[in-house]
């Protein structure tokens, strides 16, 4: 299973990709710091909601940004 942190990242860089950006040019449409988006293509950051919803509105609409809103299954600590 895919943490969501690294799906989100997968999807920022792809989105990026497709729309020939820069992080820095990706980072000041969404209003987040350059070093915020490194650190969230890198799988070690965050976004709040607002700059999800920001980066889903700029993002090709091919993109389906609900992959990051659905929750994974987890094993469970007991199982076993």
């Amino acid at each position: 299973i895919v943490p969501n942190k690294m799906r989100l990242a997968g999807l920022v860089r792809m989105a990026r990709g497709l729309m020939h950006l820069t992080q820095e040019e990706l980072a000041a449409k969404i209003d987040i710091g350059g070093r915020t988006l490194q650190r969230i293509e890198a799988g070690d950051g965050n976004l709040t909601f607002e700059s999800l919803v920001s980066l889903a509105e700029v993002a090709p609409r091919t993109l389906d940004f609900s992959l990051v809103l659905k929750p994974t299954r987890r094993a469970s600590a007991n199982s076993g």
